[in-house]
């Protein structure tokens, strides 16, 4: 008989990784500040968090890490551009698809992935993300998120999810986003492997 895990076990541990390059100049400001909101709100972050990867070789880098974590905070530009073939993610210096992704080992097995990454939910991420890597949960825009919105919304789901002292199923991480959906305009959605 083969186990299959329906939620996201604890320790509740966050790892952010920002693969933006700071092409904007206010990715790694905004990235910064969500981190410093979780660790006043005694959220645990991984020791490297945040992990501001700058090219692919950092990217690959910041999930090769010997630490234990159960959540990814992933930050990214992204955009689906009607009529493409593929929805494209900002990956350290490179203008990707998602699809690039599946070079790297993200370590997502059992875990859940919360993307900071406009047009996030897309086919592409949850392909990559839920089907082939194996994420329990996905939590991502569904269209261009802002600054101010990231930088409330991501912390309170963060704390609220940590301060549940339960292992996260997918109705959990829906209840928390759906209470918190006002800060992120109701741009945020769930989606789930399970």
């Amino acid at each position: 008989m083969t186990l299959v895990r329906t939620s996201v076990a604890r320790p509740f541990v966050v790892h952010v990784v920002d693969a933006t390059s700071n092409l904007d100049g206010f990715e790694h400001a905004c990235t910064t500040a969500i981190c410093a909101a979780l660790r006043a709100a005694n959220v645990p972050l991984t020791p490297s968090s945040p992990h501001l990867a700058m090219d692919m070789q950092a990217l690959g880098e910041a999930f090769a890490i010997e630490e234990t974590w159960s959540v990814l905070l992933f930050v990214s530009h992204g955009e689906r551009e009607p009529g493409e073939t593929a929805d494209y993610v900002r990956l350290g210096d490179h203008d990707a698809t998602w699809f690039m992704l599946h070079g790297i080992d993200l370590r997502l097995t059992d875990k859940a992935a919360f993307l900071c990454v406009c047009d996030g939910d897309c086919d592409d991420a949850r392909w990559t993300l839920v089907r082939e890597q194996l994420g329990l949960i996905m939590v991502a825009p569904s269209e261009k998120i802002t600054d101010a919105e990231a930088r409330a919304f991501f912390p309170a789901v963060l704390q609220e999810l940590y301060e549940m002292q339960i292992d996260i199923a997918p109705e959990h991480a829906k209840y928390v986003v759906g209470r918190h959906a006002a800060v992120a305009n109701g741009k945020m959605v769930v989606r789930s492997g399970v």
